[in-house]
C-alpha cells in the first residue's frame, strides 16, 4: 500500500509542476498583446494623424502662397510702407485659415536672388531699396488623435512661399520733362529757362514751374501743382496747347512715371562690356577717354553708374549719337552746346527727362519727347517661385 501511495504522490507532484508552468506563459502573452495593441494604435495614428497633418500642411501652403502673392503685389504697385504690406499679407493668410496670422506668419523682403533683405513686421518702416519680392512662412499647431499614446500630443504644420513682383515697364513715361519734387521750399521743381528754345511734348511738375528767358516755345501742356501764376510766362514762353487754351494748367501730384531707383541699375563695382562703374563721379570727357570709353567724340555704349555727379562737356560729336544710360547718385549736368548724346545737338535731344528737379538753359536748343527710346510696355507680373 505504501508503494502505490508513493507512486501516486510522485505523479501528483509532477502533474502539479506541469500545471504551475502555465502561469508565467500567460503573463508573457498579455505583454505581447499590449505591445501589439500599442504598435497597432501607433500605426493607425500615423495614418489618421498623418493625414490630418498633410491636410493642415496643404492649408498652410495655400495661406503662404496667398500671403506671398499679396505681399509682392503691393511693391509692384509702388507701395513701400512695411506695415501696409504686412497687413495685406496677414489679411490673405487669415482668409486661408491661419487662425492668428499676427503670430503664425513670418515674412521677409527678398532680392532678385531670393536672399532676405529685411523682415516685414507691423512696425513703422519702408521697403528696402533692393527688395523685389517677399517670402512668407505660415504655421499651425494641430492636435493629434492617436499619437498621444506614444508622446505626440500635437504636430506642427508649416509651409513656405516666395513671390517676386514686377511693375509695368516700358512704353515711356509720357512726358518730355517730369519733376518729382513735391515740396515748395528752395528752387522750383521745373525751371524752363533759356532763349529760342523749343520743347516738344508735355511737361509736369509735382510742385512749381519757373518760366524764364525769352522767345521760347513749348508744344505741349505745362502742368503744375502749386505756386504758379499763368501771367508769369507771358513774353517768355509761347505755349501751344489748344486743349488748355494755350495756358499752363494746374494738376495734382502724380506718381513717378519711371518708378526706378539707382539700385535698379547697380551691377556692382566691376566693369563689364556694357556696364561701367565710377566710384567718385565723372568730371569730363577726358576722364572717360583715359579709360577707353570715349573715342572721336562718342561714348562707348552701355550703362554708366556713377557714385556722385556727372558733368559732360568738351569736344563731343555733333553728328554721331552716344547710346548710353547715365545713372548718378548726384547731379547730371550737360554743360556744352553742340553735344549729341543720343538723345542729346545744338542741343537736340530726343527722349524724356525725369528727375527730382529739372532745369533747362541755353540758346536755340530743341528737346522732343520720343517714346521710341523706351522698350515696349509690359504688364505687371507677380511670380510665385517657391
Amino acid at each position: 500500500m505504501r508503494n502505490r501511495a508513493d507512486r501516486w504522490h510522485r505523479k501528483s507532484r509532477r502533474g502539479a509542476r506541469r500545471t504551475g508552468a502555465a502561469g508565467p506563459q500567460a503573463g508573457q502573452g498579455f505583454v505581447l498583446l499590449t505591445l501589439f495593441l500599442v504598435t497597432l494604435i501607433a500605426l493607425v495614428g500615423l495614418g489618421v494623424d498623418g493625414g490630418i497633418l498633410y491636410l493642415n500642411h496643404r492649408a498652410m501652403q495655400n495661406a503662404a502662397d496667398a500671403g506671398a502673392f499679396a505681399g509682392a503685389r503691393l511693391p509692384a504697385k509702388s507701395v513701400t510702407d512695411t506695415p501696409t504690406i504686412r497687413a495685406e499679407i496677414e489679411k490673405l493668410a487669415g482668409r486661408n485659415y491661419v487662425a492668428n496670422p499676427a503670430s503664425a506668419v513670418t515674412a521677409y523682403y527678398t532680392d532678385d536672388s531670393g536672399n532676405h533683405v529685411g523682415t516685414i513686421t507691423s512696425a513703422a518702416g519702408t521697403k528696402p531699396a533692393g527688395a523685389t519680392g517677399v517670402e512668407v512662412i505660415a504655421t499651425r499647431q494641430t492636435q493629434t488623435l492617436f499619437l498621444p499614446i506614444i508622446g505626440y500630443g500635437s504636430l506642427r504644420a508649416s509651409a513656405i512661399a516666395a513671390a517676386h513682383g514686377r511693375p509695368t515697364t516700358g512704353g515711356g513715361p509720357g512726358y518730355l520733362a517730369f519733376s518729382l519734387k513735391t515740396d515748395t521750399g528752395g528752387a522750383d521743381g521745373l525751371i524752363l529757362d533759356g532763349s529760342g528754345m523749343i520743347l516738344n511734348g508735355p511737361v509736369h511738375s509735382n510742385s512749381d514751374i519757373t518760366f524764364g528767358g525769352g522767345g521760347n516755345t513749348l508744344n505741349g501742356s505745362a502742368q503744375y501743382k502749386t505756386g504758379y501764376s499763368p501771367t508769369n510766362y507771358s513774353g517768355k514762353w509761347t505755349i501751344n496747347d489748344s486743349s488748355n487754351n494755350n495756358l499752363p494748367v494746374q494738376s495734382t501730384v502724380l506718381p513717378d512715371p519711371v518708378n526706378k531707383t539707382t539700385n535698379d541699375f547697380y551691377q556692382g563695382t566691376t566693369n563689364t562690356s556694357s556696364y561701367f562703374y565710377f566710384p567718385s563721379g565723372i568730371t569730363s570727357s577726358t576722364q572717360l577717354a583715359n579709360q577707353g570709353l570715349f573715342t572721336n567724340g562718342v561714348l562707348t555704349s552701355g550703362t554708366y553708374y556713377v557714385n556722385g555727379d556727372i558733368t559732360l562737356g568738351g569736344v563731343m560729336s555733333v553728328t554721331q549719337a552716344s547710346t548710353v544710360t547715365l545713372v548718378a547718385t548726384g547731379n547730371i549736368k550737360i554743360t556744352q552746346t553742340g553735344i549729341f548724346l543720343g538723345p542729346f545737338s545744338n542741343v537736340v535731344g530726343h527722349g524724356s527727362m525725369v528727375g527730382y528737379t529739372i532745369k533747362t538753359t541755353g540758346s536755340s536748343d530743341s528737346f522732343s519727347y520720343d517714346s521710341s527710346f523706351f522698350p515696349q510696355p509690359t504688364p505687371a507680373e507677380i511670380t510665385l517661385y517657391k
